[in-house]
C-alpha cells in the first residue's frame, strides 16, 4: 500500500485537451465536426439528455459520484462473485477506469495493466471533476459501425441529438459499449433489447424512473436511422478529408486547435447534392467508379470534390489521387499551342489512315472506328470530331516539346514525355489537374490557384486566417484562348 501510494503520487496524467474543428460550407452551414483525430461531434455534458447520464451511471458505475476513481466496495463484491462462480464472472471497472483504458491503455486482461489502470484512475480523479471525467467518457466510447461518442451515436441510430433522446433510446445506446458488435441494435436486436430491459430495471431499482416511465420505455418500438452523419456522401467526405489535411499542415494553428476552430470553406453543398443526384441517375447499381472535381474558374474556389461512388466503401479520392490517361481531353491544349505558333482555325491537314515514322520507330494511330474523311480537314473540324490523325500531324509539325511545355505552363503536368502519342492523351494526369487546366481556358488564359478555405476563426470568432484575392498567373493570350473556346 505504501509503494502504491508513492508511485501514484508521482504519476502525472492529464485528460487530453479537446481538439475540435468545425467545417462550414459557402453559405455558413456546418457540415463536419472533427474531434481529436476523428470525424465525430463533441458535446458538453449539459447538452446530453439526463436519461443518458442516468442510464450509463446505473449500469456502468452506480457509485460514480462517491468513489475516488476506484470502487473498492464493488471490487470486493465482484471478487466474491468470481470466487463463487469459479471464473471472472463480474467486472468492477468504474467509469473513470473505462475512460483511462480508452485514453492510455488497452483491453488486455493482465494484472500489470489492471494495476496501471487503478493508479491512473486515482491520479485523474485527483485533478478533474466528476463531470469533466463523465463528459470525456461519453464523448469517447465506441458504439460500433465506426461511431464514437454519444452525440454521433444518437445521430447514427436515431437521427437526433443526444439532448433529445427518449428514455428507451438512451437505454438502447447505454447497452452498446459493453460489447459494441454484440449489443448493436442494428446487428443483434435481441441482445440489445435484453440489455435495455436490464438497464431499465436498474434505473427503476435506483429510483431514477417511475413504474410508468419504465413501462412506456419498455414498450417503445424504436426506429433506426443507421447513417453515419460524417461519412454520408451528402456531407462531402472527400472534400472534408482534403480540408482537414490542409488545416493540419498549417502549423500556426496548433496553438488554437485545443480551443477549437471554425473553418469556412468554398464547398457548394447544393452543387454537391446535384452531382450526387446525377451520379445516381446515370450510374445506378453500377460498378463503374466516378470522380468529380468542380472549380470556379474566375476565383479558383473548389466547389466540390467527389472521389468515388461511396465513401463508406472506399475513402480513396479518385479526383485527386488517381492518375488516368486523359485521352482526347488533352487536344485543346495541343491546338492552343498551334494557335500560338501560326495556325488558325481553318489550317488544314489530310485526314487519312497514316503511319508515322519518328526516330526510326513507326507509329500508326487510328481514328474512332477507323473512320477517315480522306480529305483536308480544318482545326475546327478536327476538334469537333476528335480526329486523331490531325492531332498527331499538328503535334509533330509543331515539335513534340510544344505540348510538353503547354501542359507544364497550365500546371497539368511537368513530367510529360515528348512522344507522338502525347497528343492523344497517353500521359497520365489527375482529374484535379486536368480540371484546373480547363478552368484557365474558361478564364481566357488566366490560371487561378485553387483553394478550399476562405477563413478560419476561433470559436469566439477571432480571425486566424483569411483568404486574400486569388493568386493568378496569365498562362496564355486571351485572343488565342477565345478562338479555341469558340
Amino acid at each position: 500500500l505504501i509503494s502504491f501510494s508513492i508511485i501514484n503520487y508521482k504519476l502525472s496524467y492529464d485528460i487530453p485537451p479537446v481538439v475540435n474543428i468545425e467545417l462550414y460550407d459557402n453559405t455558413g452551414v456546418k457540415f463536419l465536426s472533427y474531434t481529436n483525430g476523428r470525424k465525430q461531434s463533441y458535446v458538453k455534458l449539459d447538452n446530453i439528455s439526463k436519461h443518458v447520464i442516468d442510464a450509463f451511471i446505473s449500469i456502468e458505475d452506480k457509485r460514480f459520484y462517491e468513489h475516488q476513481g476506484v470502487d473498492f466496495i464493488r471490487i470486493g463484491g465482484a471478487l466474491l462473485a468470481d470466487i463463487k462462480a469459479g471464473s471472472m464472472a463480474q467486472g468492477a471497472s468504474t467509469i473513470t477506469q473505462q475512460y483511462v483504458r480508452l485514453l492510455y491503455l488497452n483491453s488486455n486482461k493482465t494484472i500489470k495493466r489492471k494495476i496501471y489502470e487503478l493508479m491512473i484512475s486515482m491520479n485523474i480523479e485527483s485533478k478533474y471533476s466528476k463531470n469533466e471525467i463523465l463528459e470525456g467518457y461519453l464523448n469517447s466510447i465506441y458504439f460500433d459501425h465506426g461511431i464514437y461518442g454519444i452525440e454521433d451515436a444518437s445521430l447514427y441510430y436515431f437521427n437526433k441529438k443526444s439532448s433529445d433522446l427518449t428514455l428507451a433510446e438512451a437505454c438502447i445506446l447505454a447497452a452498446i459499449p459493453k460489447g459494441p458488435s454484440i449489443y448493436s441494435p442494428i446487428k443483434n436486436v435481441e441482445n440489445n433489447t435484453a440489455r435495455k430491459k436490464l438497464i431499465l430495471s436498474e434505473l427503476l431499482k435506483d429510483g431514477s424512473i417511475s413504474n410508468e416511465e419504465y413501462q412506456i420505455a419498455l414498450n417503445e418500438v424504436p426506429t433506426y436511422h443507421a447513417k453515419n452523419p460524417h461519412n454520408q456522401n451528402s456531407s462531402a467526405p472527400y472534400f472534408q478529408d482534403m480540408v482537414i489535411k490542409k488545416i493540419l499542415s498549417m502549423g500556426f494553428l496548433n496553438d488554437y486547435l485545443y480551443q477549437g476552430i471554425k473553418v469556412y470553406t468554398t464547398l457548394d453543398s447544393k452543387l454537391n447534392k446535384d452531382a450526387l443526384h446525377y451520379i445516381d441517375e446515370y450510374h445506378p447499381n453500377s460498378d463503374i467508379e466516378v470522380a468529380i472535381y468542380a472549380i470556379e474558374p474566375t476565383t479558383g474556389k473548389i466547389l466540390t470534390v467527389i472521389g468515388g461512388k461511396d465513401y463508406q466503401s472506399s475513402t480513396y479520392n479518385r479526383a485527386v489521387e488517381s492518375y488516368r490517361q486523359p485521352a482526347s481531353t488533352i487536344k485543346p491544349f495541343l491546338y492552343l499551342a498551334a494557335l500560338e505558333n501560326g495556325f488558325n482555325l481553318s489550317t488544314t491537314f489530310m485526314s487519312e489512315a497514316t503511319t508515322f515514322y519518328v526516330n526510326k520507330d513507326s507509329y500508326t494511330p487510328s481514328n474512332f472506328k477507323n473512320i477517315y474523311p480522306n480529305m483536308n480537314v480544318s482545326m475546327i473540324y478536327a476538334l469537333a470530331t476528335s480526329d486523331n490523325i490531325y492531332a498527331i500531324k499538328t503535334h509533330l509539325f509543331l515539335g513534340e516539346d510544344k505540348l510538353v511545355e503547354m501542359l507544364s505552363r497550365f500546371k497539368i503536368s511537368n513530367n510529360a514525355l515528348p512522344i507522338p502519342s502525347l497528343a492523344l492523351g497517353t500521359h497520365e494526369v489527375t482529374l484535379q489537374k486536368l480540371t484546373e487546366g480547363y478552368s484557365a481556358l474558361a478564364n481566357l488564359g488566366v490560371l487561378c490557384d485553387s483553394y478550399m478555405i476562405e477563413k478560419i476563426t476561433t470559436f469566439d470568432d477571432k480571425v486566424l486566417f483569411e483568404k486574400e484575392s486569388p493568386e493568378t498567373t496569365k498562362v496564355a493570350d486571351s485572343t488565342d484562348v477565345f478562338l479555341l473556346n469558340s
